[in-house]
C-alpha cells in the first residue's frame, strides 16, 4: 500500500516542506499507536510543543486500547483513537474512518513517532499536512511520505528521539526532566479498596513478570521471579503483588504457583490504570521486565528495578525522580541488545536461550532491592 500511495502521490500537488513560522502553527497531530511506555515518553514531547507554542491545538492519535493511558497522562487537547480489537471488516471500516478524520483535521504539522510500522506513514500521507515529520532508517522504506525525516538514534533514549522531532522544526520548548504521574483521588481510593480486600496492611513489593504482547523474550524466567518472591517473604515478610493485564493473568498465576513461601498475590487485570499507578506509587519497590509498567512505576514515583536483555536501558531505561531510586540490570553481552529498529524488534537469539537475562541472578536483584528499601525492608 505504501508503494501504491507513493505512485499516486507523484500526481498530487505537494506543498513546500517549510519550517513553521512564529504564527503559522495552529494544529499539530502527534501519532503514537503502540506501547504504554512509548505513550508515556511521548508526553514529554507534547509538553515541549505546548511550551514552545502555548496556543497550539495538539491531538494525539493512538489505539483505542491506549485511550485510558492517554487521557490519564493529559497534555494533549484531544485524543483521537483507532479501534483494532474487533473483526477484520470492522477494523477496515475503522481505519478508513480514521484516515478521513485525519484528512479533515487540516493539521499544520504531523509528528509520526512510530519507528517500526509503515502504517503510520500512510496515516501521515492521508493528513496531507504541509509539515510531516517521521523517523528514517536506511533500509527501512516507508514511502517517503515524511518531508522532514529524522534519524532514530539507537544510542539516545527514546524520549530524546521523540523530542528531536520538535527540535528539527525549532518547536522544542522547555521540557520537564521528569513528569510525575498522579493517580488522582479515584485511583488512590481504588488502590486502597483493593489492598483492604487483599488484607495487605503493611508495605508491599510489586512484581511484573510480563512484557507486553511483543518480544516476549524480554521476560526474566518465571522461576527466577518466584524464587525472588520467596526470598522477599522469608526474609522480610513483605507480600508481593503480581501485576499484569487481563490477558496476562495466566502468566501471573503460573508464577504464583511456582512460589513456596507464600506472600504472592495475583492482581493481574484487577485494576484500572489509575488504580495500578496508585499501587505502584505506594509500593516499597517495583521489580519489572522491560515493559510499560516499568515506566508507569518510575513516573508514579516508585523505586524500581528494571530487567533488560534483548533491549538496552540506553534506549528504554526508566526515568525517575533521581538516579538513586532506579536500578537496572543489563549484561551487555556481545549479542545484546539484539532487537532494534532495523530488525523490526524481532529476537534472533544466537544462544541457547536468552543468556542476557539468564545471567541476572536472584541474589543480584534481591540485593538491589535491599539497597533501595533498606536491609530488612523497614526503611522508607
Amino acid at each position: 500500500m505504501c508503494a501504491l500511495l507513493a505512485m499516486i502521490g507523484r500526481f498530487l500537488p505537494e506543498r513546500e516542506p517549510a519550517r513553521p513560522g512564529p504564527h503559522e502553527m495552529r494544529r499539530i497531530l502527534v501519532i503514537k499507536f503502540w506501547g504504554i511506555g512509548s505513550i508515556i515518553m511521548s508526553s514529554y514531547l507534547i509538553r515541549s510543543l505546548r511550551n514552545a507554542r502555548p496556543g497550539v491545538h495538539i491531538t494525539l492519535l493512538t489505539l483505542e486500547s491506549n485511550r485510558e493511558t492517554a487521557m490519564f497522562l493529559g497534555g494533549a487537547d484531544h485524543v483521537e483513537t483507532l479501534d483494532i480489537s474487533r473483526g477484520p471488516i470492522s477494523v477496515i471500516q475503522n481505519i478508513f474512518s480514521m484516515l478521513m478524520r485525519t484528512w479533515r483535521g487540516k493539521y499544520d504539522a504531523v509528528l509520526d513517532l512510530e519507528y517500526l510500522t509503515r502504517f503510520t506513514a500512510i496515516v501521515t500521507f492521508a493528513s496531507h499536512a504541509p509539515i510531516r515529520v517521521g523517523f528514517y532508517a536506511r533500509g527501512f522504506w516507508r514511502g517517503k511520505f515524511h518531508n522532514h525525516r529524522v534519524p532514530f538514534n539507537p544510542y539516545w533514549h527514546v524520549r530524546d528521539n521523540f523530542l528531536n522531532q520538535a527540535t528539527i522544526l525549532d518547536l522544542k520548548g522547555e521540557t520537564p526532566a521528569y513528569i510525575e504521574i498522579d493517580p488522582g483521588e479515584d485511583g488512590r481510593k481504588e488502590a486502597k479498596k483493593l489492598l483492604e480486600e487483599l488484607r495487605v496492611t503493611k508495605r508491599y513489593i510489586v512484581i511484573n513478570p510480563n512484557a507486553g504482547e511483543t518480544s516476549l523474550e524480554r521476560r526474566w524466567p518465571l522461576y527466577r521471579f518466584s524464587e525472588l518472591v520467596d526470598r522477599i517473604y522469608r526474609e522480610w515478610k513483605m507480600p508481593c503483588l503480581i501485576i499484569g493485564a487481563t490477558n496476562e493473568w495466566e502468566t501471573a498465576e503460573a508464577m504464583v504457583r511456582k512460589t513456596t513461601a507464600g506472600g504472592a498475590i495475583n492482581i493481574a487485570g484487577r485494576t484500572s490504570l489509575r488504580g495500578l499507578a496508585a499501587i505502584l506509587g505506594g509500593a516499597a519497590a517495583v521489580v519489572s521486565n522491560d515493559s510499560g509498567p516499568l515506566h508507569l512505576a518510575s513516573h508514579a514515583g516508585a523505586k524500581v528495578v528494571g530487567l533488560f536483555g534483548p533491549e538496552t536501558p540506553v534506549l528504554w531505561g526508566p526515568i525517575g525522580k533521581d538516579s538513586s531510586r532506579i536500578k537496572t540490570f543489563f549484561r551487555n553481552l556481545d549479542c545484546s541488545p539484539c532487537i532494534n529498529i532495523h530488525n523490526m524488534k524481532t529476537v534472533t537469539c544466537l544462544r541457547e536461550g536468552a543468556e542476557c537475562l539468564m545471567e541476572i541472578t536472584v541474589d543480584e536483584v534481591f540485593n538491589a532491592l535491599r539497597e533501595l528499601i533498606g536491609p530488612v525492608g523497614e526503611s522508607s
